[in-house]
């Protein structure tokens, strides 16, 4: 189903868990140097304090593009490693997608758990993804005769009080 892949692996260091966030350097797949992503973490939560946070930047300003996120903690002491993956849709400017309950913060910080290695947490992120402009639907409001550019996988608009999905 995706065209693209791209892996990264990002070594945090335990001694910087104590800020508000962290955003790693940005990484760009080999195939497409329009896709480039970053990986933002809140070692104490975006929301809840008791979880580390996990969420997936995208610095594609241009396109919209539907993507399947892994993101898995490496566990050094060879157990389960930790990861969650789910399905998304990036469009232009979009927000960061992620878990703000990636991990409960005392199962990842307890090192009998494994998940620090060196005095880090070892972030692995796989991103499989399929950059494909999407057609461009414009059309004519009559009442205005103003052409409006819409650029989603679901639009609508409204005239009066309907709402109609474009397709």
């Amino acid at each position: 189903m995706f065209s693209n892949w791209i892996s990264y692996k990002w070594c945090v260091p335990v001694n910087t868990c104590f800020k508000e966030y962290l955003i790693s350097p940005q990484f760009i797949s080999s195939a497409n140097d329009e896709a480039k992503f970053r990986i933002k973490i809140c070692p104490s939560g975006s929301k809840n304090r008791d979880y580390f946070s996990l969420f997936v930047i995208s610095g594609s300003k241009e396109t919209s593009f539907k993507s399947k996120i892994s993101a898995t903690i490496l566990n050094c002491n060879r157990r389960k490693h930790y990861g969650l993956a789910a399905n998304h849709t990036f469009c232009c400017d979009s927000s960061p997608f992620g878990w703000q309950n990636f991990i409960k913060i005392n199962d990842l910080m307890d090192r009998e758990q494994g998940f620090i290695n060196n005095e880090c947490i070892e972030i692995w992120c796989v991103i499989g993804f399929s950059l494909q402009p999407r057609p461009r639907l414009v059309f004519r409001v009559q009442q205005n005769e103003e052409d409006i550019s819409m650029d989603c996988e679901d639009c609508y608009f409204e005239f009066g009080n309907d709402r109609f999905k474009v397709v």
